[in-house]
């Protein structure tokens, strides 16, 4: 992405995984850019939509904003939506040292229903939820 050296999906992946009420449901499953295909459920999938170096008059001010999505899959999407949710609450309005990443602010943009729902009877579809998020970072020097 234009402006960056640093991965803000690992710093994510690193605040979710050390949030024990999301591990409690996901345990290691949380992924950045891609889950396997044959990914147990339920996980999360950090990706990274956009990223954008933060300018002034003087030049760059060492900070970049990123827009994310975490997509929530679970065998229900019931449990898709609470997984979000939970996720919502352990990162929105936080900031601080995420694994490598120095996170001056995150906000959510909501969550959004994706699932995908079966064509024909013997179908099982794909339920899952969304968050959208907004960060701001440090960029590594």
């Amino acid at each position: 992405m234009a402006g960056e050296t640093g991965v803000i999906e690992d710093g994510v992946t690193s605040k979710l995984l050390v949030t024990s009420a999301v591990t409690a449901i996901t345990s290691t499953r949380i992924y950045t850019s891609y889950a396997p295909q044959n990914a147990t459920k339920p996980y999360v999938c950090v990706r990274r939509d956009s990223s954008t170096p933060v300018n002034h008059s003087a030049g760059s001010t060492g900070k970049a904003m990123a827009n994310l999505t975490l997509i929530c899959a679970a065998s229900t999407y019931k449990d898709s939506l609470a997984l979000a949710m939970l996720c919502e609450k352990t990162l929105n309005a936080q900031r601080g040292a995420w694994g490598s990443e120095n996170v001056r602010h995150c906000m959510s943009d909501g969550i959004n229903d994706d699932r995908v729902f079966p064509q024909v009877a013997d179908e099982l579809g794909y339920p899952v939820a969304t968050l959208s998020l907004r960060l701001c970072y440090v960029l590594p020097v």
